[in-house]
């Protein structure tokens, strides 16, 4: 059993669940009122509501990070989908569990994922981007990392590059993936790191 916590308030319930973990719900908030919420990898998410209304509950999620709830207020009550990111399984620096980088070191950093359009940061809408080759083309290759017998885009971003864009610093404690599927669909996946 695991507390998954609340929106700053007194209470909160779990509803529905998908195939890779992403828990969805309603927490109550500091105000009092419940909130819509999203949980995966340790965080709460507040999804909060629509306009108009004052409280809201999710009740299901598919592997597709389409969450079905309700927003409420006194008088009316209303179904809503929220779109949340795909979240991307993500192995930084595959064959490693340690995932140790150096942040004055030069090379690369892998990544296996399976997403189209690339950045690697820490979300402050200026990750890096996946390193291209001299035909700019993304630096990728498809193996099986994990031995699971099905096939992973590994994608290299450069090291320096994260460094530069502060991306990758002395106190960085997980990288996050970021990109979108060719139906524009936005993904998301994490991954702890050591820097040394």
């Amino acid at each position: 059993m695991q507390n998954l916590g609340t929106l700053s308030g007194q209470g909160s319930k779990g509803l529905g669940m998908n195939d890779l973990g992403q828990i969805v719900g309603a927490s109550s908030t500091l105000s009092g009122d419940n909130h819509a919420f999203l949980w995966e990898d340790g965080t709460m998410y507040d999804l909060g509501t629509l306009s108009g209304t004052e409280e809201s509950a999710a009740f299901g999620i598919n592997n597709l990070g389409q969450v079905a709830g309700e927003c409420t207020s006194p008088v009316t009550i209303r179904a809503v989908l929220w779109q949340v990111p795909i979240r991307a399984a993500i192995d930084l620096m595959p064959g490693s569990s340690a995932n140790s980088l150096k942040i004055d070191g030069k090379g690369k950093v892998q990544v296996a994922v399976n997403p189209a359009s690339l950045t690697l940061g820490d979300e402050d809408a200026r990750d890096t981007p996946v390193s291209q080759s001299n035909k700019s083309q993304p630096i990728s290759v498809f193996k099986d990392v994990n031995g699971d017998g099905r096939v992973d885009l590994v994608v290299t971003f450069d090291l320096a590059a994260l460094v530069q864009n502060g991306d990758l610093t002395a106190s960085t404690t997980r990288l996050v993936l970021l990109g979108a599927r060719k139906d524009g669909r936005p993904v998301r996946g994490r991954d702890a790191v050591v820097v040394s």
